[in-house]
């Protein structure tokens, strides 16, 4: 388990890469490796309390009650923003997606960072957990920073991720020895093999992209969820090649509709091999010419509108 002691920093920026420098952060933890920043001194001032995280509840904010059903399993079910205090008084955790949205504090702060970091999405998620709750173990689609803001929850996760990259958050069901996903199959996450530790207000836990966790409030527990969301190198390469075959006649031709029955089916099957064929083609065609250099300045003018500029 990494653990690192986090003094007084001067801004959020600062406290979610630790204490050495952001390259060493990149280098040695960021989607490889999970990292613990225990805090010595005085929180970050966030402005941010059980009652502002009511306040910022707005109809724009998805707000989830969190429970187990009778037979242990992780259930999440939409609520009204209305009806969050009820549910948590009643013993239910109280997840608010996008809670910067309703919280000038922390919207400034995502305001900054995806100043900062161009081409990454930011996104505050708020969870107030009575004693006791918790969630259910699962792994993100994407990096988390945990920011505990007031009691104190308990944390099992693991080191490194599951999943190099995945694509879907993922909740494990119980009683399966594997999860078969679309994409890969994920095998029962070992307990055992986890860390435990205890989160306290100025603490903020790293966890990569894929890593298995799940959490119990210690006491009562309000917490921050940090997310950064980079674009996927493959879906940008993908959205060039396809602008690119739209501008093309041939790229635009839709493929034949392949007859069911009859002697015309031979026919229109032909048609739909020279239809993909010529599209193939000019697929290719479009790979070859395209350098790592296009694809780059590419993307650098979508993030940073004054790339041109400088």
């Amino acid at each position: 388990m990494s653990t690192t002691t986090l003094q007084a920093a001067p801004s959020l920026l600062d406290a979610i890469t630790g204490p050495g420098s952001e390259r060493d952060f990149f280098d040695t933890y960021w989607e490889k490796r999970s990292v613990l920043f225990r805090r010595e001194g005085a929180p970050l001032d966030l402005d941010f309390d059980v009652q502002s995280y009511f306040d910022a509840m707005s109809s724009e904010t998805l707000v989830k009650s969190v429970y187990k059903d009778p037979q242990g399993q992780h259930r999440e079910c939409r609520i009204e923003p209305d009806q969050a205090r009820r549910l948590y008084e009643a013993g239910l955790t109280i997840c608010a997606s996008q809670i910067h949205r309703g919280h000038a504090q922390l919207g400034r702060s995502v305001d900054d960072l995806q100043a900062h970091y161009l081409g990454t999405q930011f996104n505050y998620n708020g969870y107030l957990s009575p004693k006791g709750s918790g969630f259910g173990i699962h792994f993100d689609s994407h990096s988390v920073w945990i920011i505990q803001v007031e009691g104190s929850k308990r944390w099992f996760y693991g080191d490194e991720p599951q999943i190099p990259y995945p694509l879907t958050n993922c909740i494990y069901p119980l009683r399966r020895a594997r999860f078969k996903l679309p994409w890969y199959t994920v095998p029962r996450p070992d307990d055992v093999q986890m860390n435990e530790v205890v989160l306290e207000p100025g603490d903020i836990l790293y966890l990569p992209a894929g890593v298995w966790h799940r959490t119990e409030a210690a006491g009562y527990s309000l917490s921050l969820t940090l997310s950064a969301q980079p674009h996927p190198a493959g879906k940008f390469i993908t959205d060039v090649l396809q602008n690119r075959s739209f501008l093309q006649k041939r790229g635009r031709r839709p493929l034949p509709s392949v007859t069911a029955h009859g002697p015309d089916r031979d026919v229109s099957e032909r048609l739909l091999h020279e239809t993909l064929a010529e599209s193939l083609e000019a697929l290719r065609r479009d790979i070859d010419q395209l350098t790592v250099e296009d694809l780059a300045a590419l993307w650098v003018r979508q993030i940073d509108p004054e790339a041109d500029a400088r």
